[in-house]
């Protein structure tokens, strides 16, 4: 999609993890009359997955924005919404250069998922062995360029 079509203060965020296999269908900026928060829509809980795997293992000890559960809402800082879209630009920027990296991640994590391998696992165990997989790479070392 082009930037020019996603709201202004979320725009980078969403091309910078769209480039690292995020899939999103919608966002808003929350900047507009009564916005407290910003909203992300994922493709699918796999793509919601992976977008809190790469926020818990890369980007949380260095950017304090707090979001929810599901890694879809953020509500903005104490410090107002200005503060939470430049946190969400650093953010943006740890992303998109790693993003090559995370991308080999993603496909190192999947490599051994073929469809006799999904046939006799549930989603709850084959999104387990994920998370494992993902978590054990990051642990290996992330280099960021």
């Amino acid at each position: 999609m082009p930037v020019q079509k996603l709201e202004p203060f979320v725009a980078r965020y969403i091309k910078a993890f769209s480039a690292a296999g995020v899939i999103t269908f919608s966002s808003c900026d929350g900047n507009h009359q009564n916005g407290e928060r910003i909203v992300i829509e994922f493709e699918g809980p796999g793509s919601a997955l992976w977008h809190g795997l790469i926020w818990n293992n890369l980007i949380r000890a260095s950017v304090d924005l707090k979001w929810s559960c599901n890694f879809s809402v953020v509500e903005f800082s104490q410090n107002g919404k200005y503060d939470s879209y430049h946190k969400l630009n650093t953010a943006a920027n740890m992303i998109y250069n790693a993003r090559q990296e995370l991308r080999r991640i993603k496909q190192d994590s999947l490599v051994d998922y073929d469809v006799n391998y999904r046939k006799h696992h549930s989603n709850e165990e084959l999104q387990a062995m994920f998370e494992e997989n993902v978590n054990r790479l990051f642990e290996a070392g992330i280099s960021q360029t």
